[in-house]
């Protein structure tokens, strides 16, 4: 607070002595109250903590879930590693910055001044990429699978169908939940098919096995989950009508979402609605 609220002169002596001494992390600083030195240690220690917890707690996490789950969540899976990583990195190189284990390189800063900021750069980076992780985990309680004992064999089947099946269930879900492409009231099956490049046959007996839908009532569950945990996460979804909440989850028209609401719950979606909040 010092630094931004003092003076100008203040600014440019901070400036200078951080050019002066090549570092963010081991200069004098005129500015602050506590001096670099400690903040740069209570910052090792933060992000060492972080990043060791990190790992841990991702690796168990991984372990206790099966390879499927990774497959359908890899995205984020791979983002936490990937950011676990850079922090462990990170702190590697400023150990050995602070050690004199490493010495600058050609820039005005060294590799460990810059790797301390590369993992706010990456997660911008993602971010940008994939802006939907900004509303967080979404699609936690969607479509439930049928049972072994429920699904309806085909005449034909085999082992590695099977495991086709669920392999193509698994990009259709991961597919459904980055882009949120049911959102679209146009979206047909033949456009989901060429995304997964795969035929509309496989597709269907895919939803058909491993859901016990149809198509189109697969894709009303995703929608009428989305507009479930809108409400449940924010309280202005709350207060629209049944035909804004028609429009923004993909229905069309609020006919569209109460037939599709009836058919699959046997509940109007105002009740449906209500009872969700309620749980």
């Amino acid at each position: 607070m010092p630094f931004y609220l003092g003076p100008v002169e203040n600014k440019l002596e901070e400036i200078h002595q951080v050019f002066q001494a090549q570092s963010l992390v081991n200069y004098v600083s005129h500015a602050g109250i506590v001096p670099i030195k400690i903040i740069s240690l209570l910052k090792l220690a933060s992000v060492g903590g972080y990043a060791i917890a990190g790992i841990i707690l991702l690796a168990k996490f991984i372990s206790q879930n099966s390879k499927a789950f990774y497959q359908k969540n890899k995205l984020i899976l791979n983002w936490l590693i990937a950011d676990a990583t850079i922090r462990f990195v990170s702190l590697i190189c400023v150990i050995a910055y602070a050690t004199g284990k490493i010495s600058f390189n050609n820039l005005n800063f060294s590799y460990a001044d810059l790797l301390m900021h590369l993992d706010a750069t990456f997660n911008v980076i993602v971010v940008f990429l994939y802006p939907y992780l900004l509303d967080g985990p979404q699609f936690t309680s969607l479509v439930h699978r049928l049972n072994d004992g429920d699904r309806i064999p085909e005449a034909d089947e085999n082992l590695q169908k099977l495991q086709k099946y669920q392999q193509i269930s698994i990009n259709l879900e991961q597919i459904l939940e980055e882009d949120a492409i049911f959102l679209n009231p146009q979206l047909v099956q033949e456009h989901v098919a060429n995304r997964l490049q795969i035929s509309v046959r496989e597709l269907s007996r895919t939803i058909s096995y491993v859901y016990g839908l149809s198509f189109p009532d697969f894709i009303n569950t995703w929608r009428i989950q989305y507009l479930v945990e809108k409400r449940k996460s924010n309280d202005a979804w709350r207060s629209y009508s049944l035909e804004v909440l028609a429009e923004s989850g993909g229905f069309g028209s609020r006919q569209g979402l109460s037939n599709a609401t009836n058919r699959l719950y046997q509940t109007s979606p105002g009740k449906y609605f209500g009872s969700n909040e309620a749980e």
